[in-house]
């Protein structure tokens, strides 16, 4: 599948929206138009620097997923205090990082959140605190992202893997040189 036919996916989720519906978004996000141009509701924003939340979760995650949870509970008048609370005792949903195969003393895992550059690349940090020798299995569709973010995960991928392995695709093209770069 392309990534044109994920976001039209992911569009059908806000297509139906009333004009009291919010619909929120993420700042730096260049797919933000597309969904704000199917919405009734309103769009509100959010950006990790704007809100850094002050909690320890117990599990890794990425913080924009954090500052988002914080932005809807904001909206909703939940007390900074209560939702930090919560987010303390957090526990890593079942399937989250999931453990595919272990052969040969090599782990396979599936990050289920990696979904885009600084998200795959917060994920690879945060497993190499776990696992050794990290293998990465990166690259795919292009999604367009910014080339500030693919320098992101590229870094990364240098600094906490033991080897990359590139999938077909275009956002492959857009990674090795970056690859060959660093």
């Amino acid at each position: 599948r392309s990534f044109t036919a994920y976001r039209n996916a992911k569009i059908n989720i806000v297509r139906h929206q009333t004009k009291n519906d919010l619909l929120f978004l993420p700042k730096r996000n260049g797919q933000n138009k597309y969904f704000k141009q199917k919405t009734k509701g309103f769009t509100r924003y959010f950006s990790v620097k704007d809100t850094i939340p002050i909690c320890h979760v117990t599990w890794q995650i990425y913080p924009e997923s954090i500052v988002a949870a914080m932005a809807v509970a904001e909206y909703l008048k939940i007390k900074p205090s209560v939702m930090r609370a919560r987010l303390n005792t957090f526990i890593m949903p079942k399937g989250r990082r999931q453990t595919v195969s272990t052969r040969r003393h090599i782990t396979y895992i599936n990050d289920t959140t990696a979904t885009n550059p600084i998200a795959a690349a917060f994920s690879i940090i945060a497993a190499n605190d776990i696992y050794r020798n990290i293998i990465a299995i990166v690259g795919g569709e292009d999604k367009k992202f910014p080339k500030k973010d693919l320098q992101i995960l590229v870094h990364s991928l240098k600094k906490s893997t033991f080897a990359v392995i590139l999938l077909p695709g275009s956002c492959t093209d857009r990674l090795s040189k970056f690859l060959h770069k660093h």
